[in-house]
C-alpha cells in the first residue's frame, strides 16, 4: 500500500471518529440527527428573525445623546475625550466639535463648533424642523470638579449656531433619571428625578414649573436591619424615574415608582389645565421602567425592578417583590390595567417604541437594578397588542442600558447610546 493510500484512510478514520462512525450505527444515526437539527434549527431562526427586521450596527459611532434631524442625518451636539489631569486628579473632558452622522455614508461630518457650555450626559430633544434643544447634563473642564449647568440652549439647523436661551428650574445630572415628552403644541414636558416637572416653551424660549411644585413630606420605614429611617415622598406619587408617554388626547400618562413596596401610583397631566390627576395605582410596583402609548390609545408598561423593595421593612410587614418581567396595559377609557403576562428577558433601564406596524420594539437594558454593575442584555423583543404576546427577535450588536431610542422613518428606528448606535430596520 502506498503512502498516499494510507495518508488517505487515516483521514477518513479521523473523519469518521468525528463523526461516531466507529461507534454503533445507532449512535452514528444519533450524531447525524443532531447535526441536521442544528443546522435546520438555525435556519428556521434566521428566517423568522428576518422577517421581524434586523440591527445594524453604525462604524464608527460614540458620543452623547443624538436627535435624529431627518431620514439621513443624525446631530451630535457634542463628545468629549477624557484625559487624566495630575493637578486635579480628575478626568477633563476634551470637546469635540459637534458633528452630523451620514446616514448614506456612514460617517461622521464635523460642524466645527462648539455649544457654548461644554457639557456631556445632557439631554436633547428636536423642537422643530429648525431648532434642537440642549439642556442639563455635567460640565468638567478648566480644572474644576462636575457640576450640572442650568443654562439651555438651541442649535440652529439652518444657521448651524448655538445660543444660549433660559435656564432649567431643576438641575439635570444625568438623563438616566429624567424623561422628555413632546406636547402637542411643541412644548417640552420634563421629569426630574427628584418628582418635579417643568416645562419649556420654544416661544418664549424659557422653562417653566408644570403644576405646583410638590411639597415633600416625611413617612417613616424601616430598613433590612430594622433602623427607623426617613423618606420623602411627593405628593400625588412616589417618583424615581418616572415612565411618561403622550396619550392620544395630548395629556401625558405618568408612571411613579415607589418606595414602600405598594403598587406603583400614577397620574396624568393636563398641559391645559397646568394640573396633575392620580389615576388607578399599577397593578405591580416597579422603577425604571418603559411605558408606550398603543395605536388604540391603551399604555404598554414593561419591564423595570423592585429589587430594592425586598430589603425594605415597613413595620413589621415584609414587601414581596413581584416578578421583573410582568407587564400590564393601562386603559385611560376606563382607568383600569390589565396584566398581559411575562416579557422573555427580565429588563429595567430598557427602551421601547411604537412601530408603524402598531407592534412594540422593546430593545436591552440591564437585568437588575444595578445597571451596567448587573449584567446587561443584547435580547430585543416585539409585542403584539393584537395577542398580547411577546416574541424574542434578533439582538442588538452592543449591550447597553439607559439610552435612547427614536423614529428615524417608517421602517427605522434609531438607538443611541454612549457606546456606539444601531439601527433597526424592519
Amino acid at each position: 500500500m502506498t503512502d498516499e493510500n494510507k495518508e488517505k484512510i487515516n483521514n477518513k478514520s479521523s473523519l469518521r471518529k468525528l463523526l461516531g462512525l466507529n461507534k454503533t450505527y445507532g449512535l452514528y444515526k444519533l450524531n447525524v440527527v443532531i447535526v441536521i437539527s442544528i443546522f435546520i434549527f438555525t435556519v428556521f431562526q434566521n428566517i423568522c428573525y428576518a422577517n421581524n427586521g434586523k440591527f445594524e450596527y453604525l462604524k464608527g459611532s460614540y458620543g452623547d445623546t443624538a436627535v435624529v434631524l431627518n431620514e439621513n442625518e443624525i446631530f451630535l451636539p457634542s463628545a468629549y475625550k477624557e484625559v487624566l489631569n495630575p493637578k486635579t486628579g480628575l478626568h477633563d473632558q476634551i470637546p469635540i466639535p459637534a458633528q452630523i452622522y451620514d446616514l448614506k455614508e456612514r460617517k461622521f461630518k464635523s460642524l466645527n463648533i462648539f455649544m457654548n457650555i461644554h457639557r456631556h450626559m445632557y439631554l436633547a430633544v428636536k423642537l422643530n424642523d429648525n431648532e434642537v434643544l440642549i439642556f442639563g447634563g455635567e460640565n468638567r473642564t478648566k480644572d474644576r470638579a462636575a457640576y450640572s449647568p442650568k443654562e439651555a440652549e438651541i442649535y440652529n439647523i439652518k444657521n448651524n449656531t448655538f445660543k444660549l436661551v433660559g435656564g432649567t428650574n431643576y438641575q439635570y445630572y444625568d438623563p438616566i433619571y429624567t424623561n422628555v415628552v413632546k406636547l402637542k403644541d411643541g412644548r417640552i414636558f420634563i421629569s426630574t428625578a427628584a418628582s418635579n416637572f417643568e416645562i419649556y416653551d420654544p416661544k418664549t424660549m424659557k422653562f417653566y414649573k408644570a403644576g405646583e411644585e410638590i411639597k415633600y413630606y416625611k413617612k417613616d420605614f424601616f430598613d433590612s436591619k430594622g433602623k427607623k429611617e426617613k423618606i420623602r415622598n411627593s405628593k400625588n406619587i412616589y417618583n424615581f424615574k418616572v415612565a411618561m408617554t403622550l396619550l392620544h388626547d395630548g395629556r401625558v400618562y405618568i408612571a411613579g415608582a415607589n418606595y414602600d413596596g405598594e403598587p406603583g401610583n400614577a397620574e396624568i397631566y393636563d398641559p391645559k389645565t397646568n394640573t396633575f390627576t392620580p389615576v388607578a395605582d399599577q397593578l405591580y410596583p416597579r422603577f425604571c421602567r418603559s411605558a408606550v402609548t398603543l395605536a388604540d390609545g391603551r399604555v404598554l408598561l414593561t419591564g423595570g425592578t423592585n429589587a430594592y423593595y425586598s430589603y425594605i421593612l415597613h413595620g413589621k410587614k415584609r414587601f414581596k417583590p413581584s416578578e421583573d418581567g410582568d407587564a400590564e396595559i393601562y386603559d385611560p377609557k376606563t382607568n383600569t390595567y390589565t396584566s398581559v403576562g411575562l416579557l422573555n428577558v427580565r429588563r429595567c433601564y430598557h427602551s421601547s417604541i411604537l412601530l408603524s406596524n402598531e407592534k412594540v420594539l422593546i430593545v436591552d437594558g440591564a437585568k437588575g437594578p444595578g445597571g451596567a454593575t448587573d449584567r446587561e442584555t443584547r435580547k430585543a423583543e416585539l409585542f403584539d397588542p393584537k395577542t398580547n404576546k411577546f416574541k424574542l427577535i434578533s439582538s442588538t450588536k452592543l449591550e447597553r442600558w439607559a439610552f435612547n431610542i427614536e423614529k428615524i422613518s417608517d421602517n427605522k428606528v434609531f438607538i443611541n447610546s454612549y457606546n456606539g448606535w444601531e439601527i433597526y430596520q424592519y
